[in-house]
């Protein structure tokens, strides 16, 4: 099992319930070939480099996965077929993965994402403010020795 990462481009003047649809068609399709979604992030809409399918802005969408050849195979075919689909690219960035260790990130991503999204929730909590205290000043340099020498001489 190797570890693959693919970012694919929508148009950004699709509807929203279509760029939904198309996200989700592909993470079952990853899901559905021996594969195991790590990560998906909708990345948002963005300004293109240059007109793909005189579209010069799209919506970019970024899949962290798992899985066999078989699973990249399939994404790509589907990928290329669907004509919401603007450009891809997958890439490999790990050759041996152990399924033990990939549960254990996959764990403890969500368990970060929901402890973010509590944390995000819950008010913060009331600070008490507390009136600032007056400082005691300090003499100046030089005004303190010039007194005390003036009684010194007295």
């Amino acid at each position: 099992m190797r570890r693959y990462e693919t970012i694919y481009i929508m148009p950004a003047d699709l509807p929203d319930a279509d760029m939904n649809d198309a996200v989700e068609k592909f993470a079952k399709i990853v899901a559905g070939t021996k594969g195991t979604l790590v990560k998906l992030e909708k990345w948002g809409k963005k300004r293109l480099a240059y007109k793909i399918k005189k579209q010069g802005r799209g919506f970019y969408v970024f899949m962290d996965f798992a899985g066999v050849s078989e699973t990249v195979r399939e994404l790509e075919r589907n990928l290329k077929i669907d004509d919401r689909i603007l450009k891809y690219m997958t890439v490999v960035t790990a050759q041996n993965v152990d399924p033990e260790a990939l549960q254990k990130e996959i764990d403890a991503a969500k368990a970060a994402a929901e402890a973010a999204e509590k944390q995000k929730n819950e008010p913060p909590p009331r600070q008490e403010i507390q009136p600032a205290q007056p400082q005691p000043q300090a003499p100046v340099s030089g005004e303190g020795k010039n007194e005390e020498a003036k009684e010194e001489k007295k």
